[in-house]
């Protein structure tokens, strides 16, 4: 029985892809670096901003890291509302999992703040048991331990619980919490990656995962 739904955010509910190569794209044009394809960027996401930064600059240093990196999130912070979006059909999910007193929450290897900024203006009629992005210290996907302390704390268990993502990453965060893994493919990542990696259930739309959840939760 699934009484509890870890969702990931970028890739999963949220269409973010656009504002987030349009961003660090301007960053390398204004250092004189060449830019990268969306199928590229597809493949540095998923790990946080340091390893965004990272695998988008050919030449980095300590120093120019954290500078690369404070840019980067300015220029993201004041641009991302431009193009994010939810994707299709992902409003309706929420609100008939809400109707059906779903244990819904959210967990993000992009930073904290604006993961959650982002939430709230995007899904600001969904009441989220608790939303959490990277915050510095505390192990990131694919280590559990956020989402396991998640749970614990609201007294929910993990075997009843679906971690649902677009990435490897995501799928691994689930077995190695003993949950359910659920894979969506209209993310960043492939069909292949989330079955090599373990998902349990693959979603081609979330009227998909709507149905699949309704029906092991009854």
């Amino acid at each position: 029985m699934i009484k509890t739904i870890i969702f990931d955010l970028d890739g999963t509910l949220i269409e973010s892809l656009s504002s987030i190569v349009s961003s660090i794209n301007f960053l390398l044009k204004k250092e004189g670096f060449p830019i990268h394809s969306d199928d590229e960027y597809k493949m540095f996401l998923g790990d946080g901003v340091t390893q965004l930064i990272e695998r988008s600059f050919p030449e980095i240093n300590s120093d120019k890291l954290e500078y690369y990196i404070k840019e980067y999130i300015n220029i993201y912070t004041n641009s991302w509302r431009e193009k994010t979006i939810a994707f299709d059909g992902i409003n309706q999910m929420l609100r008939k999992f809400q109707k059906n007193k779903i244990n819904m929450f959210i967990l993000s290897n992009k930073r904290n703040d604006l993961t959650k900024l982002q939430v709230s203006e995007l899904f600001s009629d969904i009441n989220f048991l608790e939303v959490k992005g990277a915050i510095e210290g505390i192990p990131k996907k694919p280590n559990p331990h956020t989402a396991i302390q998640m749970l614990t704390g609201n007294n929910l268990s993990p075997k009843e619980t679906m971690f649902i993502g677009d990435s490897g990453v995501d799928m691994e965060t689930a077995i190695n919490g003993g949950m359910i893994a659920g894979g969506v493919l209209w993310g960043f990542r492939s069909h292949e990656e989330l079955e090599k990696t373990g998902a349990d259930y693959l979603f081609e739309t979330p009227s998909d995962i709507r149905r699949i959840i309704l029906e092991e939760s009854s």
